[in-house]
């Protein structure tokens, strides 16, 4: 048996436990978002994750999406495979790949399902699979065509265990899926009733006549549904996740309620208003611009819908709101955020927008507002119109409308001068003007060619200015973070203690122009020193992807936008104190774990003799084990910490002197 550790399988499509073998355990892998990779496809380990062996494998461009197991029979075993390729600019989500297979001997051979169900062809996009366990003869299969918007091409029925599929009824479930049934896929059987049937897309749907008929069930809940469990000793019982969270039903789907209580939404961007420091607003994902007037976690409110984004209080008149949702359709409120009206007069309507389109108030004159397509526009009177100042300042190659590519994506504006402006765009281009629009110069040669996340302009100094870059969508999760002090003529990289992650959105803070802080793929870190070390920021954040960040510059508090973990506030004075000094030549320093016991061997190079320690967190912030200080000679030293007590398979170790500090990110492995 080939021993993984499936680091290197990314997503994943299903988790499968035996029933009668808690150690046999399928994973479906998906494999990398963005281009191929071979390690995708279907897994399994019977000793419970020590040693994986990857029993289906179809290509290095076609997943494992979904698995189903025999209750009974656990030899059979039912995975659908779904070709799917994407870059950042571009995506095909269907192929002749695209199949349900079977095997009876355990994953030993495998053969394609064909009878009745839709043919393979370069069509065929997500398929999903699900098994009765009261009649394990009935399977229903959910499938897609067309390679870009996987759009609903039926529900399919077997009562042989595969072998024979019939259509079930299309009435109602057709459209079901809209444009994207890529993000659906999820059917559903009763465990104890196995005519009692749910496929799940922008609706849920139910049948209790085994698919003659289908009845929608979701009418006073939220859209877009992505799983469903109903109680395996009590049908009546349902929990259902959708866009909207968490929804409960005790009548089997007739009525439902929502849990309100847990802190899972998903926030693109956040905002606090200057004039009210318990006024925070935030752009969510499906559940449009929302805010709170108390700062509470119980009392936001909508107040426009779609995908929320950006969103901008004015921070002189705080009436004045600019919210938008996906696609860069932007509104404005004069009336603190009551009533919104629509605000592109002037914006070309066959201009290219990003999913987060950027927009931008001029910190010296907040009339002024920016807007980016693939063109920076001006706005001089709050919104109402607007002028473009600028060509297209993109690559402009390999434009696909399906992603949305070759746009601008961050804008900049310097608090110095107003006539400096910075764009950064999703395809790797840095620009500068430094007349107010009239010219512009393209300054990201000597910088990666990647995704620019955000620019921020120094607030006294015209030509100082920082960017942070992610190669998310090109598999490259190094920290990007670079510093310009001539208006980008020349660039220094600013990575040291970061761990190998995309970096989203930088920030200087509004007291100390030294202090930096980052919202990455792991949290939030922190600066003392204008980016010459990292640190992570505070505790009680969790592991999770933070997107954009906010000051409130008299309260001194610090906004996280989470995916998926709501906003957490940090109170900024409680920072620790900042080292006088940063040594030039801080040593590199190797971590690693010891394969015989829960250890982390750390390699310490001195070119100077030293005083150091260590400590080492979790992605929480939490302290999981220490090293006291020691003085050190010049040359190489072998430090071994024990770390027995784990809470994150992802450590940073944090390396202390006098005149220095350091991080490392280390995955840490149970053995």
């Amino acid at each position: 048996m080939a021993k993984y550790r499936l680091e290197k399988s990314y997503h994943i499509g299903r988790v499968v436990v035996n029933p009668k073998d808690e150690n046999h355990v399928l994973v479906a892998a998906a494999g990398l978002l963005y281009g191929k990779n071979e390690e995708r496809g279907l897994y399994q380990t019977k000793d419970g994750g020590k040693n994986w062996e990857k029993i289906l494998f179809i290509s290095d461009s076609t997943s494992c999406i979904d698995v189903a197991i025999h209750p009974t029979q656990p030899n059979i075993i039912y995975a659908a495979t779904w070709e799917r390729i994407r870059y950042a600019d571009r995506r095909t989500y269907a192929g002749a790949t695209s199949r349900i297979y079977r095997s009876k001997d355990g994953g030993v051979t495998w053969e394609h399902l064909k009878n009745g169900l839709p043919p393979s062809t370069q069509n065929t996009g997500r398929i999903g699979i699900a098994l009765s366990n009261s009649n394990p003869n009935i399977l229903y299969a959910s499938f897609t065509q067309n390679p870009v918007t996987n759009e609903f091409d039926g529900l399919y029925k077997s009562t042989d265990g595969g072998n024979t599929w019939k259509e079930t009824n299309r009435t109602l479930l057709n459209g079901m899926y809209s444009t994207f049934g890529w993000y659906f896929g999820q059917v559903r059987i009763d465990p104890n009733d196995a005519n009692t049937a749910y496929t799940l897309g922008v609706s849920l749907f139910q049948t209790q006549d085994a698919g003659a008929r289908w009845t929608r069930i979701s009418n006073t809940i939220h859209v877009d549904q992505h799983d469903l469990e109903v109680h395996p000793k009590n049908s009546n019982f349902i929990v259902a996740g959708n866009d909207g969270g968490l929804y409960l039903s005790e009548d089997r789907g007739r009525t439902w309620r929502h849990s309100k209580n847990l802190p899972i939404t998903q926030f693109y961007n956040c905002e606090v208003a200057q004039a009210s420091p318990t006024r925070f607003y935030g752009g969510t994902q499906d559940n449009g611009t929302i805010m709170t007037q108390s700062g509470a976690t119980n009392d936001w409110y909508e107040i426009l819908g779609g995908d929320g984004f950006h969103v901008i209080v004015d921070p002189e008149i705080s009436d004045f709101i600019y919210a938008e949702y996906q696609w860069g359709n932007l509104f404005r409120s004069l009336d603190g955020g009551r009533t919104f009206q629509w605000s592109l007069n002037g914006i070309a309507t066959d201009d290219r927008k990003n999913w987060n389109t950027p927009i931008k108030l001029d910190p010296n004159n907040t009339s002024i507002l920016y807007y980016g397509t693939q063109r920076l526009y001006r706005s001089t009177n709050r919104a109402a119109t607007w002028q473009v100042i600028s060509e297209d300042l993109t690559k402009g190659v390999n434009v696909n409308s399906a992603v949305g590519y070759g746009t601008i994506s961050t804008i900049a504006i310097s608090p110095a001068n107003s006539n400096v402006i910075y764009v950064g765009t999703d395809d790797g281009n840095v620009q500068v003007t430094l007349d107010g629009g009239v010219n512009w110069e393209i300054i990201s040669d000597s910088l990666p060619n990647r995704f620019v996340t955000s620019i921020a302009t120094h607030p006294t100094d015209q030509w100082k200015a920082y960017v942070t870059i992610s190669g998310f969508r090109d598999n490259d999760y190094f920290a990007h973070v670079w510093k310009t002090e001539n208006a980008g003529q020349s660039w220094s990289p600013l990575n040291n203690g970061l761990p190998d992650i995309p970096v989203n959105k930088i920030l200087i803070d509004t007291k100390d122009f030294q202090t930096l802080y980052l919202a990455t793929d792991l949290g939030v870190w922190y600066s003392f020193n204008e980016g010459a070390q990292w640190r992570p920021l505070g505790n009680g954040l969790p592991a999770v992807v933070v997107s954009d960040l906010a000051i409130h510059k008299t309260k001194r508090t610090l906004l996280a936008a989470t995916y998926g973990r709501s906003i957490y506030e940090y109170y900024l004075d409680e920072m620790p104190p900042s080292h006088p000094n940063v040594e030039a030549n801080t040593p590199n320093f190797s971590a690693k774990q010891l394969s015989s016991q829960s250890t982390i061997q750390i390699e310490l190079p001195l070119e100077i003799p030293s005083t150091i320690g260590f400590e080492v967190f979790d992605l929480k912030g939490n302290k999981v084990a220490q090293y006291p200080a020691k003085w050190y000679d010049v040359g190489s030293h072998t430090v071994e910490i024990p770390c027995q007590v784990m809470t994150s398979s992802v450590l940073v170790v944090n390396m202390q002197a006098k005149t220095f500090s350091t991080s490392k990110r280390l995955l840490f492995l149970k053995n």
